[in-house]
């Protein structure tokens, strides 16, 4: 568990920079799902390169893993999308690719430990 909340952070940033820092990843991790969404959809439809879209795939989940990596110093409440961003990278992950769907479920579980009540 060390090595997950070992995650490199940005040093002395005043409390409105760490605001502005917690809505960009925010609005980023915004982003990569909806990349996430028009990859399944262009999948699904058989629209484009087969090997393309799973290769982008592959780098939208992580990236999605590398956000939730750098948004753990803004736990709970500010970092409170981060679930659901996990949970579609996991959704999206291959059957067949243990270590990441894991990597995702141990950080979908650090992040839901936060609420305890909601698991």
């Amino acid at each position: 568990m060390k090595t997950l909340l070992s995650g490199a952070s940005e040093p002395n940033l005043t409390l409105s920079a760490e605001r502005i820092q917690a809505r960009r990843q925010t609005s980023y991790g915004t982003l990569l799902l909806l990349g996430l969404m028009a990859n399944w959809a262009l999948s699904t439809f058989g629209v484009g390169d087969a090997r393309a879209l799973e290769l982008e795939k592959t780098i939208l989940v992580d990236e999605i893993m590398d956000l939730a990596q750098r948004a753990f110093r803004y736990r709970p409440l500010a970092a409170s999308a981060m679930p659901g961003f996990i949970m579609a990278a996991k959704a999206m992950t291959s059957p067949g690719d243990a270590a990441r769907r894991a990597r995702l479920e141990e950080l979908l579980a650090v992040y839901l430990s936060d609420f305890p009540a909601s698991i």
